[in-house]
């Protein structure tokens, strides 16, 4: 029977030994180099030991050292593979998998107002507003557009030292589409008119006129009705000459 005895894994030879049926004393030696490549080995120095004789193998005792060998080196690779194969490690935790959500835009309605004012020598005012979806929404709220007066007195002008204020004109509406608009006119008599201020009037009172967006229910823009609630008003004065003042 054929037996190893002696080999070193991190070595590429191996030394293969076997006894003869014909003579006890005889031995076979095979020295055997290992390529690295699995399953590939090159028999080189096939001797037989007899004391201190060495003479050439025969064939069909190649062929079986050869044939054993083929089976030490299919074991050896049977072994790597099976250590490799326990030496993972079973705590190591799967990557999680991460799913993004597209953002979601929506399609917010832009409300702006403007006011332009012109004056007559008599002291009227004729005023001009228009409310302009300006966003790429349509606009669907119940709300209302109005044009508020108020005054104020030199030198402070301060509108809330007179606490005269006055509604002029109110139009309610609860739809407006992206790019579409609407008009809010009116007309306002300056009482008590000494002329416009100028160069040669010196002015003592201001008219402040205000058009304003804001919704039925008094309550603010919440996100997405209006994208800019700031340019939901606009506001224009004239400077005049009060006689009563």
């Amino acid at each position: 029977m054929w037996r190893l005895l002696g080999y070193d894994r991190f070595t590429p030879q191996v030394s293969v030994f076997s006894p003869d049926f014909h003579d006890c004393y005889h031995q076979h030696r095979y020295d055997v180099y290992i390529t690295g490549v699995q399953n590939e080995f090159v028999l080189i120095n096939p001797v037989i030991l007899n004391s201190n004789r060495e003479k050439t193998m025969n064939p069909s005792k190649l062929f079986r050292t050869l044939f054993m060998l083929c089976g030490i080196v299919l074991l050896m690779a049977h072994e790597t593979v099976h250590a490799d194969y326990y030496t993972a490690d079973p705590t190591a935790s799967t990557p999680k998998l991460v799913v993004k959500k597209n953002p979601v835009y929506t399609l917010c309605p832009d409300l702006k107002a403007n006011l332009t004012l012109t004056k007559s020598s008599n002291g009227l005012v004729t005023i001009s507003g228009t409310v302009t979806n300006v966003g790429v929404g349509n606009y669907n709220m119940a709300s209302v557009a109005e044009v508020i007066m108020n005054l104020a007195y030199a030198p402070q002008y301060s509108c809330v030292q007179t606490g005269v204020s006055d509604i002029l004109k109110t139009m309610t509406f609860s739809t407006l589409k992206r790019g579409a608009s609407f008009t809010v006119n009116t007309a306002y008599q300056i009482p008590d008119f000494g002329g416009w201020a100028s160069e040669s009037v010196q002015g003592n009172a201001k008219r402040y006129f205000t058009l304003r967006v804001i919704k039925q229910d008094m309550t603010s823009y919440q996100s997405g009705e209006d994208c800019n609630p700031e340019n939901n008003s606009a506001l224009k004065e004239v400077a005049y000459r009060d006689l009563m003042h």
